[in-house]
């Protein structure tokens, strides 16, 4: 289920900061807190925020894991909304063409319903081992 979400303190929605409002939103921080994170990082790689490489390289930080893209079992993509309803328990950031959202519990939150867009990758926190 989509819910309208925006993390982004001034509510804006065209400043194509949806790395920042996904991750935001999966790690329950404030945005301003990530979005300095990934700008530090950027900085240190010369490369922008949202840069995959600069995104990547937190989540690597933070322990999150890179998953493959997942396909139907006639090898076609699934829709972020099929994913969801397949993934009601956890938590997802997922890329799809040049966008990333976070799926929580089968809600997907965004600032527009992408529950059409097909995935491309997602990430996950890594389970902590016993």
């Amino acid at each position: 289920m989509y819910i309208k979400y925006n993390a982004n303190p001034l509510n804006k929605t065209s400043s194509s900061d949806c790395v920042i409002r996904a991750i935001s939103k999966s790690l329950c921080k404030p945005y301003d807190e990530v979005y300095t994170d990934l700008f530090n990082i950027g900085f240190e790689m010369k490369n922008l925020p949202n840069a995959q490489s600069v995104y990547e390289r937190y989540f690597k930080e933070i322990g999150y894991v890179r998953n493959k893209q997942p396909k139907k079992s006639d090898n076609t993509k699934y829709s972020v909304s099929e994913f969801a309803s397949l993934h009601n328990k956890g938590i997802y950031i997922i890329t799809i063409q040049g966008h990333m959202t976070v799926v929580i519990d089968g809600n997907i939150y965004d600032t527009w319903d992408c529950s059409n867009g097909k995935i491309c990758l997602y990430y996950t926190p890594k389970l902590k081992e016993e």
